[in-house]
Protein backbone atom coordinates (compact mmCIF):
# COMPACT_ATOMS: atom_id res chain seq x y z
CA UNK A 1 0.00 0.00 0.00
CA UNK A 2 1.49 3.44 -1.12
CA UNK A 3 0.34 6.44 0.96
CA UNK A 4 1.47 9.33 -1.57
CA UNK A 5 1.35 13.12 -1.05
CA UNK A 6 0.65 15.04 -4.69
CA UNK A 7 1.01 18.83 -4.87
CA UNK A 8 -0.31 19.61 -8.55
CA UNK A 9 -1.25 22.93 -9.84
CA UNK A 10 -4.71 23.84 -10.06
CA UNK A 11 -6.31 25.64 -13.20
CA UNK A 12 -9.00 25.39 -11.97
CA UNK A 13 -8.28 26.88 -8.31
CA UNK A 14 -5.62 28.78 -9.99
CA UNK A 15 -2.77 27.28 -7.02
CA UNK A 16 -0.76 24.23 -6.08
CA UNK A 17 -3.49 21.88 -4.14
CA UNK A 18 -2.83 19.10 -2.07
CA UNK A 19 -3.99 15.68 -1.95
CA UNK A 20 -3.08 12.22 -0.49
CA UNK A 21 -3.81 9.25 -2.69
CA UNK A 22 -3.88 5.79 -1.31
CA UNK A 23 -2.35 3.31 -3.88
CA UNK A 24 -3.12 -0.32 -3.78
CA UNK A 25 -0.08 -1.21 -6.22
CA UNK A 26 2.78 -2.33 -3.61
CA UNK A 27 1.55 -5.45 -1.92
CA UNK A 28 4.31 -7.92 -1.01
CA UNK A 29 3.14 -9.96 -4.04
CA UNK A 30 5.45 -11.10 -6.40
CA UNK A 31 2.30 -13.16 -8.00
CA UNK A 32 0.32 -9.68 -7.28
CA UNK A 33 2.82 -7.69 -9.56
CA UNK A 34 2.85 -10.57 -12.17
CA UNK A 35 -0.72 -10.38 -12.74
CA UNK A 36 -1.43 -6.77 -11.81
CA UNK A 37 1.09 -4.88 -13.37
CA UNK A 38 -1.41 -2.94 -16.30
CA UNK A 39 -4.04 -3.00 -13.45
CA UNK A 40 -6.32 -0.09 -13.48
CA UNK A 41 -7.66 0.61 -10.20
CA UNK A 42 -11.41 1.14 -8.82
CA UNK A 43 -11.42 4.72 -7.18
CA UNK A 44 -13.13 6.38 -4.40
CA UNK A 45 -12.74 10.29 -4.05
CA UNK A 46 -13.17 11.07 -0.04
CA UNK A 47 -14.06 14.27 1.23
CA UNK A 48 -13.14 16.28 4.58
CA UNK A 49 -15.35 18.07 6.85
CA UNK A 50 -15.51 21.81 7.94
CA UNK A 51 -12.50 22.73 9.49
CA UNK A 52 -10.64 19.55 8.19
CA UNK A 53 -8.16 19.34 5.68
CA UNK A 54 -6.36 16.30 2.96
CA UNK A 55 -4.88 14.53 5.85
CA UNK A 56 -8.04 13.79 7.91
CA UNK A 57 -9.13 10.48 7.13
CA UNK A 58 -5.79 9.24 7.36
CA UNK A 59 -4.97 10.81 10.46
CA UNK A 60 -8.65 9.75 12.15
CA UNK A 61 -9.98 6.65 10.62
CA UNK A 62 -8.39 3.03 9.15
CA UNK A 63 -8.85 3.81 5.57
CA UNK A 64 -5.58 2.66 4.20
CA UNK A 65 -6.42 -0.68 6.08
CA UNK A 66 -9.61 -1.25 4.08
CA UNK A 67 -8.32 0.35 0.79
CA UNK A 68 -5.71 -2.02 1.03
CA UNK A 69 -7.73 -5.33 2.00
CA UNK A 70 -10.32 -4.30 -0.99
CA UNK A 71 -7.81 -3.08 -3.83
CA UNK A 72 -9.15 -0.14 -4.04
CA UNK A 73 -7.62 3.65 -4.50
CA UNK A 74 -8.18 6.36 -2.74
CA UNK A 75 -7.72 10.08 -3.74
CA UNK A 76 -8.12 12.78 -0.68
CA UNK A 77 -8.58 16.38 -1.98
CA UNK A 78 -7.85 19.54 0.32
CA UNK A 79 -11.40 21.44 -0.04
CA UNK A 80 -11.35 23.91 2.58
CA UNK A 81 -14.14 25.07 3.81
CA UNK A 82 -15.72 25.34 0.51
CA UNK A 83 -18.72 22.78 0.68
CA UNK A 84 -16.98 21.35 -2.31
CA UNK A 85 -19.15 24.20 -4.71
CA UNK A 86 -18.31 26.82 -7.11
CA UNK A 87 -17.63 30.15 -5.58
CA UNK A 88 -18.34 33.53 -6.32
CA UNK A 89 -15.05 34.65 -5.29
CA UNK A 90 -12.70 34.11 -8.31
CA UNK A 91 -10.75 30.84 -8.85
CA UNK A 92 -12.67 29.16 -6.25
CA UNK A 93 -14.60 26.28 -8.16
CA UNK A 94 -14.62 23.95 -5.99
CA UNK A 95 -17.64 22.23 -7.47
CA UNK A 96 -16.02 22.05 -11.06
CA UNK A 97 -12.66 20.94 -9.29
CA UNK A 98 -13.85 17.87 -7.98
CA UNK A 99 -16.08 16.58 -10.57
CA UNK A 100 -13.88 17.18 -12.97
CA UNK A 101 -10.46 18.66 -12.98
CA UNK A 102 -9.50 16.27 -10.20
CA UNK A 103 -10.84 13.44 -11.46
CA UNK A 104 -8.73 13.88 -14.84
CA UNK A 105 -5.58 14.63 -12.97
CA UNK A 106 -5.44 12.02 -11.16
CA UNK A 107 -6.27 9.16 -13.73
CA UNK A 108 -3.33 11.18 -15.96
CA UNK A 109 -1.23 10.68 -12.65
CA UNK A 110 -2.33 7.46 -11.38
CA UNK A 111 -3.18 3.86 -13.18
CA UNK A 112 -6.76 4.75 -12.18
CA UNK A 113 -9.77 3.06 -14.17
CA UNK A 114 -11.37 5.78 -16.32
CA UNK A 115 -14.49 3.65 -16.26
CA UNK A 116 -17.32 5.21 -14.90
CA UNK A 117 -18.67 2.20 -12.49
CA UNK A 118 -15.07 2.37 -11.14
CA UNK A 119 -15.48 5.75 -10.22
CA UNK A 120 -16.90 6.77 -6.51
CA UNK A 121 -17.35 9.91 -4.50
CA UNK A 122 -18.15 9.64 -0.33
CA UNK A 123 -17.29 12.79 2.28
CA UNK A 124 -18.37 12.92 5.61
CA UNK A 125 -20.30 16.30 7.27
CA UNK A 126 -19.09 19.30 5.05
CA UNK A 127 -17.57 16.48 2.85
CA UNK A 128 -20.85 14.65 2.82
CA UNK A 129 -23.01 17.47 1.74
CA UNK A 130 -20.07 18.08 -1.43
CA UNK A 131 -20.29 14.32 -2.69
CA UNK A 132 -23.94 14.18 -2.46
CA UNK A 133 -24.41 17.17 -4.91
CA UNK A 134 -21.10 16.77 -6.82
CA UNK A 135 -22.36 12.86 -7.35
CA UNK A 136 -25.54 14.14 -8.87
CA UNK A 137 -24.45 17.04 -10.61
CA UNK A 138 -21.77 15.12 -12.23
CA UNK A 139 -23.40 11.62 -12.35
CA UNK A 140 -21.76 10.71 -15.28
CA UNK A 141 -18.60 10.69 -13.60
CA UNK A 142 -19.78 9.12 -10.33
CA UNK A 143 -21.67 5.79 -10.21
CA UNK A 144 -21.84 5.44 -6.71
CA UNK A 145 -22.39 8.66 -3.81
CA UNK A 146 -22.29 8.61 -0.52
CA UNK A 147 -22.80 10.60 2.61
CA UNK A 148 -22.22 9.80 6.30
CA UNK A 149 -23.59 12.71 8.72
CA UNK A 150 -24.42 15.05 5.97
CA UNK A 151 -24.53 18.26 6.10
CA UNK A 152 -27.32 19.28 4.41
CA UNK A 153 -29.02 22.14 6.91
CA UNK A 154 -26.91 24.66 4.90
CA UNK A 155 -29.87 26.50 3.62
CA UNK A 156 -31.75 26.67 6.68
CA UNK A 157 -29.87 28.98 8.02
CA UNK A 158 -31.80 32.81 8.12
CA UNK A 159 -30.15 35.83 6.42
CA UNK A 160 -28.79 36.89 9.92
CA UNK A 161 -28.47 33.94 11.53
CA UNK A 162 -24.66 33.03 13.14
CA UNK A 163 -24.53 30.19 11.79
CA UNK A 164 -23.80 30.94 8.42
CA UNK A 165 -20.18 32.55 9.61
CA UNK A 166 -19.77 29.51 11.18
CA UNK A 167 -20.77 27.52 7.88
CA UNK A 168 -18.85 29.34 5.02
CA UNK A 169 -17.23 32.38 6.06
CA UNK A 170 -20.09 35.10 5.92
CA UNK A 171 -21.24 34.82 2.33
CA UNK A 172 -18.21 33.66 0.55
CA UNK A 173 -18.87 30.35 -0.67
CA UNK A 174 -22.49 30.68 -1.88
CA UNK A 175 -22.69 33.97 -2.37
CA UNK A 176 -26.94 35.59 -2.29
CA UNK A 177 -28.00 32.92 -0.40
CA UNK A 178 -31.49 33.70 -1.52
CA UNK A 179 -30.31 33.13 -4.90
CA UNK A 180 -27.85 29.91 -4.09
CA UNK A 181 -30.63 28.05 -3.13
CA UNK A 182 -32.31 27.87 -6.56
CA UNK A 183 -29.18 26.71 -8.29
CA UNK A 184 -27.39 23.36 -8.66
CA UNK A 185 -25.31 24.40 -5.43
CA UNK A 186 -28.55 23.23 -3.73
CA UNK A 187 -28.50 19.35 -3.39
CA UNK A 188 -31.68 19.33 -3.99
CA UNK A 189 -32.09 21.50 -6.89
CA UNK A 190 -29.13 19.37 -8.68
CA UNK A 191 -31.41 16.19 -7.63
CA UNK A 192 -34.17 17.99 -9.77
CA UNK A 193 -31.76 18.58 -12.69
CA UNK A 194 -30.55 15.08 -12.78
CA UNK A 195 -34.22 13.73 -12.82
CA UNK A 196 -35.30 15.67 -15.40
CA UNK A 197 -32.27 13.69 -17.71
CA UNK A 198 -33.01 10.55 -15.98
CA UNK A 199 -37.05 11.05 -17.29
CA UNK A 200 -35.76 12.06 -20.70
CA UNK A 201 -33.46 9.10 -21.01
CA UNK A 202 -30.09 10.92 -20.97
CA UNK A 203 -28.79 10.07 -17.44
CA UNK A 204 -28.86 7.13 -15.03
CA UNK A 205 -28.67 7.46 -11.25
CA UNK A 206 -25.91 7.07 -9.38
CA UNK A 207 -26.55 4.40 -6.53
CA UNK A 208 -26.50 6.54 -3.33
CA UNK A 209 -25.53 5.74 0.11
CA UNK A 210 -26.85 8.05 3.56
CA UNK A 211 -26.28 7.21 7.09
CA UNK A 212 -26.63 9.58 9.81
CA UNK A 213 -25.89 8.60 13.94
CA UNK A 214 -29.16 8.74 15.91
CA UNK A 215 -27.47 11.19 18.46
CA UNK A 216 -26.35 13.56 15.54
CA UNK A 217 -28.25 17.52 15.42
CA UNK A 218 -28.09 16.76 11.44
CA UNK A 219 -30.34 13.79 11.60
CA UNK A 220 -33.59 15.44 10.58
CA UNK A 221 -32.18 16.79 7.81
CA UNK A 222 -30.79 13.81 6.92
CA UNK A 223 -34.34 12.01 6.66
CA UNK A 224 -35.67 14.52 4.78
CA UNK A 225 -33.50 14.27 2.05
CA UNK A 226 -33.34 10.80 2.01
CA UNK A 227 -37.52 10.83 1.32
CA UNK A 228 -36.52 13.48 -2.06
CA UNK A 229 -33.99 10.51 -2.67
CA UNK A 230 -36.73 7.88 -2.34
CA UNK A 231 -39.55 10.24 -3.94
CA UNK A 232 -37.46 10.72 -7.23
CA UNK A 233 -36.94 7.09 -7.68
CA UNK A 234 -32.88 7.38 -6.84
CA UNK A 235 -31.50 3.76 -5.67
CA UNK A 236 -30.86 4.53 -2.35
CA UNK A 237 -29.58 2.62 0.68
CA UNK A 238 -30.40 4.80 4.44
CA UNK A 239 -28.74 3.55 7.30
CA UNK A 240 -29.02 5.13 10.69
CA UNK A 241 -26.91 3.88 14.18
CA UNK A 242 -25.95 4.85 17.28
CA UNK A 243 -23.67 7.95 16.99
CA UNK A 244 -22.83 11.25 17.68
CA UNK A 245 -20.99 13.39 14.64
CA UNK A 246 -17.48 11.71 15.52
CA UNK A 247 -14.91 9.89 13.69
CA UNK A 248 -16.08 6.79 15.39
CA UNK A 249 -19.26 6.57 13.71
CA UNK A 250 -17.46 7.96 10.27
CA UNK A 251 -14.81 5.37 10.10
CA UNK A 252 -17.86 2.53 10.92
CA UNK A 253 -19.37 3.70 7.38
CA UNK A 254 -16.42 4.28 5.52
CA UNK A 255 -15.77 0.40 6.28
CA UNK A 256 -19.23 -0.57 5.34
CA UNK A 257 -19.37 0.96 2.74
CA UNK A 258 -15.99 -0.54 0.78
CA UNK A 259 -16.20 -3.86 2.49
CA UNK A 260 -20.20 -4.57 1.60
CA UNK A 261 -21.79 -1.48 -0.59
CA UNK A 262 -19.14 -0.83 -3.42
CA UNK A 263 -19.32 -2.96 -6.31
CA UNK A 264 -16.04 -5.55 -5.84
CA UNK A 265 -13.53 -5.78 -8.25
Amino acid sequence: MALIQVNFQSNVLKRTVPVQVILPADKNDHIHYLHDRDKRYRTLYLLHGLYGNYMDWVSNSSIQLYAEEHDLAVVMPNGDNSFYVDQPVRNNDYGSFIGEELVEVMRRMFPLSRKREDTFIAGLSMGGYGALRNGLKYADTFSYVAGFSSALHIFEASPRDPRRRTLCGEDACMGDWDEAVRTDKNPEVALSQLKEKVDAGKAVYPQVFMSCGTEDDLLPVNRTFRDKLTAAGVPLTYEEAPGAHEWSFWDKYVCRIIEDWLPKD
